[in-house]
């Protein structure tokens, strides 16, 4: 079984009004089941004890989906579980999003009030460190400028 991983912000994101999140996700990565990490229900759970706005429907929504256990705190323990699992990460975190994509992981992120886009995870061979090294996009080799 392959999963989408949700993020804290595309939950909250959702919850002010974002798109239909299983319509989305099932257009761009069809088969895969939402999940939630476990560090995710743990800061959900954070906020929603706070006054973040919009934490509590976040949290709400977040507890519709099954749980998938990943170790540590905050974005790394949540790309570590995406890479693990083989997962697509959905997020609207930007730097979580990079980090994931240069990592190989794919990443489905909003491109509007109401629908995801699909980027790639990038797959990076040589000596990297601003380096020149080969960028495997998809299938495709890329010459990375130097």
């Amino acid at each position: 079984m392959r999963f989408a991983l949700l993020d804290t912000n595309i939950l909250l994101w959702v919850a002010r009004g974002g798109s239909r999140l299983g319509e989305e996700v099932a257009h761009w990565a069809d088969g895969t089941t939402l999940a939630v990490p476990t560090v995710v229900r743990r800061e959900l759970d954070h906020l929603a004890e706070g006054s973040v706005p919009y934490a509590r429907i976040a949290r709400t929504l977040g507890r519709r989906y099954p749980t998938v256990p990943c170790y540590g705190e905050g974005d790394s323990a949540i790309l570590d579980c995406a890479r693990r699992c083989g997962a697509v990460l959905v997020t609207a975190d930007r730097a979580l999003a990079q980090r994931a994509r240069e990592s190989g992981v794919d990443v489905l992120t909003p491109r509007d009030r109401s629908h995801l886009t699909r980027r790639a995870g990038l797959l990076r061979l040589g000596p990297g460190r601003g380096r020149p090294g080969i960028i495997i996009k998809r299938t495709r080799l890329v010459r990375r400028p130097s």
